[in-house]
């Protein structure tokens, strides 16, 4: 059969050791102060709405609510800049990589391949933290005769 040659560190392990770890225990949305500061800065990230367009939540308030309720809020974040900064702290999922392909007949415009790294990708899946505890694969190294 298979021999099991070892184990890593899976992505939840890594999570789990950073040094956020301890809050994350009592805040499952850190480094964001709770679940409604997340959800609004979700918002405000998918909302289409460009960096330079919201240059801090209080003078932007009007645009987004229509009265001054965002200066009751105790956000853990003021501006653009610090809602990124938060967000620049999660951690990565797989990369996107690029390559130009040749083709064998010409084409009018370069051919390009958008693509994520196989290994980085199952790599994210399977450290899933809705995986967390569950071996679903288990590496091994099979003779084939």
């Amino acid at each position: 059969a298979g021999h099991v040659y070892g184990q890593a560190m899976s992505f939840m392990d890594v999570f789990d050791s950073d040094q956020s770890a301890e809050v994350r225990k009592d805040n499952l949305f850190d480094p964001f102060a709770d679940r409604y500061d997340w959800e609004i800065g979700q918002w405000l990230l998918g909302s289409g709405l460009s960096m330079a367009t919201i240059p801090s939540l209080g003078t932007s308030q009007n645009i987004l609510l229509g009265t001054n309720h965002l200066n009751t809020l105790s956000l853990s974040f003021q501006s653009a800049k610090q809602l990124r900064g938060l967000v620049e702290m999660l951690p990565p999922g797989p990369q996107w990589k690029c390559k130009c392909i040749e083709t064998s007949h010409p084409t009018k415009s370069k051919v390009y391949l958008y693509y994520w790294d196989p290994v980085d990708s199952l790599e994210a899946v399977f450290s899933n933290s809705l995986f967390h505890g569950f071996d679903l694969i288990l590496p091994v190294r099979c003779e084939i005769p």
